[in-house]
């Protein structure tokens, strides 16, 4: 006996079509779905732009999975779903660039203030400022430079941490933003240079 195969989006398309439903129906069935979950409720709110925050269930979400109140229930998938759902809700690259800059300025906040460090997590960090690099460089300059201060902050912050990260961050920085790349290249070796020498006095005055 052959298996069935999983329902898809054509066989309930073709189910609306085949019962025809009208106006009436149709809201009945948006209102359960409604009910049905807080995804669908943020969905239609997003899609319909209600409310003043439309980003504020999905920042929440972030926030939650990437700098969680507990160091092991960090959930680099809800925080990615999250902006998956407002992405097939509406879509905006406003909106989806501040979700996006809010999974890694959260994401190092655990690294920095917890010490948080996991290769996977790092990788996710990465792959999401990348995704950051792609949307700007797509922009028109006048865009692109609203966005660069902040891109420097993020790269910089983790200028002490392990792992390659911040010299992954610089390079994809350095390739949409080449004279600022090289400024904060410099920057940050200076800044190396002038610790490395305070270590050097202070282990000269210890001896």
């Amino acid at each position: 006996m052959a298996e069935k195969s999983k329902p898809s989006w054509r066989d309930v398309a073709n189910a609306l079509r085949e019962h025809d439903y009208g106006k009436a129906e149709l809201l009945a069935l948006l209102s359960d779905l409604y009910k049905l979950s807080g995804d669908n409720r943020d969905f239609l709110h997003t899609r319909f732009s209600l409310g003043n925050d439309a980003l504020g269930p999905y920042l929440k979400i972030i926030n939650a999975a990437v700098y969680p109140e507990i160091e092991d229930r960090t959930d680099v998938r809800a925080a990615k779903q999250a902006i998956s759902r407002y992405e097939r809700a509406i879509g905006r690259a406003d909106g989806r660039l501040e979700l996006m800059f809010h999974f890694i300025e959260r994401g190092h906040k655990n690294v920095i203030e917890c010490g948080y460090a996991d290769e996977g997590f790092f990788m996710a960090l990465e792959r999401m400022f990348d995704r950051v690099m792609v949307m700007l460089k797509a922009m028109s300059q006048a865009e692109r430079i609203s966005y660069q201060k902040r891109c420097e902050e993020i790269v910089e912050e983790v200028m002490d941490v392990g792992w390659g990260h911040y010299d992954y961050l610089l390079d994809a920085y350095a390739k949409v933003f080449p004279k600022e790349g090289a400024k904060l290249a410099a920057k940050c070796d200076a800044a190396w240079e002038a610790a490395s020498q305070i270590k050097i006095i202070k282990l000269s005055c210890t001896s």
